[in-house]
C-alpha cells in the first residue's frame, strides 16, 4: 500500500519578502496563501502566527516600513522594503533575520571600497594551527586503564 501524502507547507522569510514586494495588499495575499492550502486549520493558524512574527522581525530590523498615508499609491501596497536586495540575496537562512541589523551597521561603517585584510585579522592557516597543537605522541607516559 502506498504511503499517505502529507503536506509540508511552511512560510519563509523569502516568501514573505516576495509578498511584501509585489503590488497589492500584502496582508490579503499572505492570508490567502496561508489559508488556501491543504493544511489543517490548526496548522494554518500556526503558519499565520509564524508569518506575523517574521513580519514583525523585518519591521523591527528596519528591512520593511509602513508607507505613510500621504505616500500611498494606487497599487495597493501599504508596506515597502527599505533596501534594494540583490537577486540572489538569501534572507531565508536561519540566522539571516537576526544578523540583518549587524550587517546594515557594518555596511554603514565600511564604505564601498575593496576590502583589504591585515595579516593579524586573518584566521590562522591550517599549517600554523596544526603546528601549535600539542603532539599526541609526546613524551608523557600513557596511563593504562585497570
Amino acid at each position: 500500500m502506498p504511503e499517505p501524502l502529507t503536506s509540508s507547507f511552511t512560510i519563509t522569510h523569502a516568501m514573505l519578502l516576495n509578498l511584501l514586494e509585489r503590488p497589492g495588499d500584502p496582508f490579503q495575499a499572505a492570508k490567502a496563501l496561508l489559508t488556501d492550502n491543504h493544511e489543517s486549520p490548526s496548522k494554518q493558524r500556526v503558519l499565520m502566527r509564524k508569518a506575523i512574527g517574521m513580519y514583525r522581525e523585518l519591521l523591527g530590523a528596519g528591512v520593511v516600513e509602513r508607507i505613510p498615508e500621504d505616500e500611498l499609491e494606487n497599487d495597493g501596497r501599504t508596506v515597502r522594503l527599505t533596501v534594494h536586495l540583490q537577486m540572489n540575496f538569501a534572507l531565508n537562512q536561519p540566522l539571516s533575520p537576526s544578523l540583518w541589523p549587524l550587517w546594515t551597521c557594518w555596511m554603514r561603517s565600511h564604505p564601498a571600497t575593496p576590502s583589504t585584510s591585515s595579516p593579524s585579522s586573518r584566521p590562522p592557516s591550517k599549517s600554523r594551527a596544526r603546528s601549535s597543537r600539542p603532539s599526541s605522541s609526546g613524551s608523557a607516559p600513557r596511563r593504562s586503564r585497570t
